[in-house]
């Protein structure tokens, strides 16, 4: 069987990338995946603006947010009882709430059910064995047989096949403290938002609401893995001081170690990767499902703009695989700093800690700042109005966007002739165009040809 691209992995950024690759019309794609079926249990559970808007222009974005709770704020309760808070709503992220508290079962589900809609189906209880590199393409052996493609998108996790098959390393550590997370119903409802509780009697614990009356726990256990019974998981929260986090029922528990790895690179000849095969990092600051998506949207629309030689696809293709190995670099100094909040030791770290979230309670600006990079959103998308997307566009905007997106730019802004519009951002273009619909004053354009509306 021969397939234009073949996607292995039906997890967020798998299905973000053959869903952008069927809305551009590229329906000759075929995604795989290990699993029999969607997962049960949670997973991550935190959407940031930046992947909202994403999942808004894969037009699944409504789905999702009908399921989710929205995160108002964060707050961090220190061992004295006082609490410090961080509105998420410290800078407009073009979203009611820049934050969500959604299980990933929900958002794979909308994208597989988005992407099934236009004629692409995942084919489910297929195992990889392996992948060869040949001179027009790749092959890969399955469990079901062979499949040739000339893309293959590895998006099959941090244990990825397709990675360890084409060679490339993956490079890091994995910490030395052990945490585990519960999730479940709790014996008091739990608050809206994000609650870290530093310096507890036992350990650090982090809550975290989620739709439905439930709520999730994290607590850093130590160097010794933890027993993860119902009775020993509850007597542990009780010693923390906090009943308020005992659980009435306890759906699914779960320990780890926290790993920081990365690939060496995202690309190599005409295999590509994309989510937690090419980064995994903390849960700390819910930053590896929104990197996925983020992932799988813009390799979707490289693949989808197939440049018409294989030349030009080197170049559109490394330049995915540098902005999204940066990218992820990011996320995982994002989760660094937050983990270092968790689990400060000595008198100085925690004096520190202190220092630091008086700070980030007292100055909106650095808020800001700090929610941006969390979010994932760049400068100019902050503020933009939800767009309803590139086929709302005229055809000759559609065709002025083409070409300045592919300049390698962060963004170009492109504004009504004879209007004035001024951007300190290096990096930016400017454009004037004729052809913006009446009331938008001007069109963000990101390089992955995602659009925001600028009223």
């Amino acid at each position: 069987m021969h397939v234009n691209t073949l996607i292995v992995g039906a997890g967020p950024a798998g299905l973000a990338t053959a869903l952008t690759l069927a809305i551009h019309g590229r329906t000759d794609v075929k995604i795989i995946d290990r699993r029999d079926h969607v997962s049960d249990s949670t997973k991550a559970i935190v959407l940031w603006a930046g992947a909202m808007q994403v999942l808004d222009y894969l037009g699944v974005y409504d789905r999702v947010a009908a399921q989710a709770i929205p995160m108002p704020a964060t707050s961090y309760i220190l061992p004295t009882g006082s609490r410090r808070s961080v509105s998420l709503k410290a800078y407009g992220s073009g979203f009611p709430y820049p934050a969500l508290s959604v299980p990933q079962p929900v958002i794979e589900q909308a994208l597989e059910s988005a992407l099934s809609e236009l004629g692409v189906t995942v084919e489910r209880g297929v195992d990889v064995n392996s992948v060869s590199r040949l001179a027009d393409g790749v092959e890969v052996s399955t469990s079901t047989g062979a499949i040739s493609a000339r893309w293959v998108v590895g998006a099959d996790g941090a244990h990825s096949v397709v990675r360890d098959s084409v060679g490339i390393t993956f490079d890091g550590q994995a910490l030395e403290d052990y945490f585990f997370l519960v999730d479940g119903v709790p014996k008091h409802p739990a608050e809206a938002g994000a609650r870290y509780f530093l310096d507890s009697p036992e350990s650090t614990v982090v809550a975290v609401p989620l739709p439905e009356g439930r709520a999730r726990v994290f607590v850093r256990q130590g160097s010794q893995a933890p027993s993860l019974s119902a009775e020993t998981i509850n007597s542990y929260l009780s010693r923390t001081g906090h009943s308020d986090l005992l659980m009435e029922t306890i759906e699914w528990a779960s320990e780890f170690r926290v790993a920081e790895r990365q690939a060496a690179t995202l690309r190599t000849g005409r295999v590509v990767l994309a989510g937690d095969a090419a980064h995994i990092h903390s849960p700390a600051g819910g930053q590896g499902l929104n990197a996925g998506i983020q992932d799988g949207h813009m390799l979707g629309t490289t693949l989808a703009r197939g440049a018409a030689d294989d030349a030009s696809m080197d170049v559109e293709l490394d330049d995915y695989a540098k902005r999204r190995h940066a990218a992820a670099g990011s996320a995982i100094a994002t989760t660094q700093q937050q983990l270092r909040i968790w689990t400060a030791r000595t008198p100085a770290q925690k004096a520190l800690r202190r220092l630091s979230l008086r700070a980030l309670t007292l100055s909106r600006r650095l808020q800001g700042a700090v929610l941006q990079k969390t979010a994932q959103q760049n400068a100019l998308q902050i503020g933009a109005q939800r767009s309803e997307a590139l086929h709302d566009l005229t055809d000759d905007l559609r065709e002025a966007i083409s070409i300045v997106a592919s300049s390698g730019l962060d963004d170009t802004v492109l504004i009504p002739a004879g209007t004035v519009h001024r951007s300190a951002k290096a990096g930016v273009r400017v454009v004037e165009t004729p052809h913006l619909r009446d009331g938008i004053s001007a069109v963000v354009v990101g390089p992955d040809l995602t659009v925001w509306d600028v009223k």
